[in-house]
């Protein structure tokens, strides 16, 4: 296999007019035609990808996915993990070949779409970017609120493996903590931890294949008084009713991270908060119903680990912007990038 530099950035010329894309989020949206090209001998080539007989299934910038299921039996796959970016590199050090490669696929697949003819141009149609927003109160679907644990004073793991003990109204609210936590005046004790609770109809993507995605959250405020300070991220949710809250919702967000993690130093009260769904957080889009997803601190919530350098009296907290608030322009949004299925037209012969 070649060595090759773990850095490249393509020259204007080689990117021949396409647009950057991060790679968490070109890999997802590239996905059936890198399998389709992985799954042939210059592929496999191109890729550095071993040759040995299984099909890959799945291609990330670290990782390739094969189904050896034939030999291991249903279900099994085998999963070749790289230290750092391997195949993001390879894909960069090999724009121009990568991209011909690919185009020469895509053209390939909707020629054999017979709706399409032969317009490259008409098959990015296929492409479709819907943004959903969870309902207002009163909600008919979906909702979004915040959840808390709460207690007079009593130590860190009694809210972070707590069952939940607060939601109130906060389905009827415009502007909640989505993550909080407060100590207390006794030594090392605390008084609560809040997280989010937020869900998407997105029953409208029906048959389509989910490659991309994002969830955002329009900060309204944050406050940092401990010496450190909580972060936030995406996690699943699992509350008991898809249009209202309670208490003992708290507890049903899992601890598997959807995306990367947004410091306090970094949480905007004046714009949208991005956080990239990666293979997790897509696979938590539920095609055909409803969404579920949430928010809470990973560093030290997940951790069951207080914050250090214990303070008393004071807070950490990051505020969004819920379906409460007047318009769509504020509310907690879920872009997702889908793409329609089709079956292309073959010939058989007998």
């Amino acid at each position: 296999m070649p060595s090759l530099p773990k850095f490249y950035h393509p020259t204007a010329d080689q990117l021949q007019g396409a647009v950057p894309l991060n790679e968490d989020l070109w890999f997802p949206r590239q996905q059936h035609l890198l399998v389709s090209l992985a799954n042939t001998d210059y592929g496999r080539d191109l890729l550095c990808i071993d040759k040995h007989p299984y099909p890959v299934i799945q291609i990330r910038k670290n990782v390739v996915v094969y189904d050896i299921s034939r030999e291991a039996g249903p279900g099994k796959k085998l999963s070749d993990f790289r230290v750092g970016a391997k195949w993001a590199n390879v894909v960069r050090y090999r724009w121009l070949e990568v991209k011909t490669a690919l185009d020469r696929l895509a053209l390939q697949q909707v020629m054999a779409w017979q709706s399409l003819g032969a317009s490259p141009r008409l098959a990015a149609a296929r492409f479709t970017s819907t943004t959903f927003y969870p309902d207002p109160h009163t909600e008919s679907t979906t909702v979004d609120a915040q959840v808390g644990h709460e207690a007079s004073s009593a130590v860190w793991t009694t809210f972070s493996n707590g069952a939940g003990t607060t939601a109130g109204t906060s389905d009827s609210q415009d502007d909640l903590e989505i993550t909080k936590a407060k100590s207390s005046t006794t030594t090392n004790q605390w008084l609560l931890i809040y997280r989010g609770i937020m869900l998407f109809n997105t029953s409208s993507i029906g048959s389509d294949s989910v490659d991309s995605g994002a969830i955002s959250f329009y900060g309204s405020s944050k406050n940092g008084q401990l010496a450190t300070d909580l972060d936030i991220n995406v996690y699943q949710s699992a509350p008991a009713s898809n249009t209202a809250v309670v208490g003992g919702d708290f507890d049903s967000l899992s601890e598997t991270d959807f995306s990367s993690l947004i410091t306090l130093a970094n949480w905007s009260t004046s714009g949208y908060n991005d956080f990239a769904l990666n293979a997790n957080g897509l696979a938590n889009v539920t095609t055909d119903g409803v969404s579920k997803y949430g928010t809470r601190d990973p560093t030290f919530d997940i951790a069951d680990s207080q914050p250090t350098t214990w303070a008393g009296d004071k807070v950490s907290t990051m505020g969004a912007h819920l379906a409460e608030h007047s318009g769509t322009s504020q509310d907690p949004k879920l872009v997702i990038v889908h793409t329609t299925t089709f079956t292309p037209q073959v010939i058989m012969i007998t």
